[in-house]
């Protein structure tokens, strides 16, 4: 029976599986540059850089993990792929920040370990070390050197590589959350080893997927869904890249007219449309945005939902489209409600519809265009699809199979009474434990036929005489075992019986 229990209880906690969690992701509101986290990079051929982004506004979404059993605060960045934490011998960091201190479980990654690309840390501490050093599209610089050390995430553990960060600048400087977790693919930070969930997926910990809500407060599902925070249907689109979360565009319109940008000039973008926590801002290149812009500003002015105060600043000027002399718009809610949406029309013909709601950026100044042109953010090439977007969409990013998802997330990111947090692949999740239970059977089985074969062989005792054979009848044999005396049994036989 004791065996039995052992067998059971193991087979339902390998068919049962690794389990999806949802975390908390703490908004935090800066009142002054808001800014584009996402890494730079030169390495891919078809290059773009992220643009800085001038606003008044921002929000930072960042939660809690552990490293090397020690807390830190963490901005969660799908635009990037490193984490990284303050050393205690940084210089330059806040002093009101956590630091890292190399831990009994922790140990320094060498420069002429395998998975260092980049050769010792650039800052001289030390020579042996691994060295990291990280650009981020607004201005901010991170250096320091890689270190080894368990991670504790949702309360999923793994050892994991990250940077332990010695110097900073930029916005790093003045941030007063410790550090930043990357989630991009691992073709973004290479250099730097993996990127957490990739140690968590590889550890089987977790399935490659995880979702973001971006309201106040946000939510990050770790290896699978929350249906609780999402209303309607999820569309699906393809990731095109594998490093950034870029996906494609077929069309742009306000409602229910084409802004005029042809598929082809859409799939020229570099990257297409990249999907990034980091950004705060949706970017549209020069072109495309003029041509949003022009659309949605011939709709407006010739609608009888027009008000007088929106009018002053879309259809008499353009001022409700020009970031650059930061507007502080005094809008009512029947301004706001006067405003079309406007469509985005994926790959695939995912469709994502964005109300005025979405698109405005509340602020102690007033209200702004939550949309932004790149010739006013370093000529960025590529659609940005940052926190104004994702604030709005639920947003999973499916790895497994290569492919983005967009529903209406619910308000406040507040799930309702029935949370229902899930695997998102089912049928694969059914078949992986019916593999596992297989094996564990067969398993099983295996054993019990070597043990049945090995055993020790039981002796037989004659209780009755043989008598001769006579004719084609066959002697009648009565004997027991000895391990069960009580138990006689008839044997009819032709054959001798053997006696041990």
């Amino acid at each position: 029976t004791y065996f039995l229990s052992i067998v059971g209880l193991t087979l339902v906690a390998i068919c049962a599986g690794k389990q999806p969690i949802t975390m908390p992701m703490t908004p935090r509101p800066v009142d002054h540059e808001a800014f584009s986290r996402t890494a730079q990079t030169t390495s891919k051929p078809r290059t773009g850089e992220v643009p800085i982004i001038e606003s008044f506004y921002r929000n930072e979404y960042y939660l809690n993990l552990t490293l090397g059993g020690q807390a830190f605060t963490v901005v969660v960045d799908t635009g990037s792929g490193l984490t990284a934490i303050p050393s205690a011998s940084c210089s330059t960091c806040l002093a009101s920040k956590h630091t890292y201190r190399l831990s009994t479980s922790g140990v320094l990654v060498g420069a002429g370990d395998s998975i260092c690309a980049n050769g010792a840390a650039s800052d001289g501490r030390n020579p042996l070390q691994c060295g990291f050093s990280m650009n981020y599209a607004d201005g901010s610089e991170i250096k320091g050197g890689l270190v080894q050390d368990q991670v504790n995430l949702g309360g999923m553990q793994s050892l994991v590589t990250f940077g332990e960060i010695t110097q900073v600048g930029g916005h790093f400087v003045e941030d007063e959350v410790d550090g930043i977790m990357g989630l991009s693919y691992a073709d973004l930070n290479l250099a730097n080893g993996l990127p957490i969930l990739d140690y968590l997926v590889r550890a089987d910990l977790m399935d490659d997927v995880f979702a973001m809500c971006l309201q106040q407060p946000g939510s990050l599902t770790l290896g699978g869904i929350d249906e609780s925070l999402f209303v309607g249907p999820l569309v699906w689109t393809p990731i095109i890249q594998n490093a950034f979360y870029s996906v494609g565009i077929d069309d742009i319109q306000v409602e229910g007219s084409t802004i005029g940008i042809s598929e082809e000039r859409y799939d020229a973008l570099p990257h297409g449309a990249v999907v990034d926590s980091g950004t705060t801002l949706m970017i549209f290149p020069d072109e495309i945005f003029n041509a949003w812009a022009n659309t949605l500003s011939k709709i407006y002015c010739s609608s009888d939902k027009a008000t007088a105060y929106i009018k002053t600043r879309m259809c008499d000027s353009r001022t409700f489209f020009d970031r650059s002399a930061h507007p502080n718009m005094e809008l009512s809610a029947e301004d706001i409600q006067s405003l079309p949406p406007f469509r985005m029309i994926f790959e695939g013909g995912a469709t994502v519809d964005l109300p005025a709601s979405s698109y405005l950026i509340k602020s102690s100044f007033g209200y702004h265009l939550g949309i932004d042109k790149s010739s006013s953010s370093h000529q960025v090439q590529d659609v940005m699809l940052g926190d104004v977007f994702m604030s709005y969409v639920y947003t999973v990013f499916d790895r497994q199979e290569s492919r983005v998802g967009f529903a209406e997330a619910v308000p406040h990111c507040t799930p309702g009474f029935n949370s229902t947090v899930k695997r998102l692949h089912d049928y694969d999740t059914f078949l992986r434990a019916v593999r596992w239970c297989t094996y564990v059977i067969v398993g099983l089985v295996t054993l019990a036929s070597l043990w049945y074969l090995i055993r020790p062989a039981k002796r037989v005792v004659i209780l009755a005489n043989v008598q001769p054979r006579i004719g084609n009848e066959s002697p009648e044999v009565l004997y027991t075992l000895l391990d069960s005396p009580s138990q006689l049994i008839s044997v009819a036989t032709d054959r001798d019986v053997t006696v041990r």
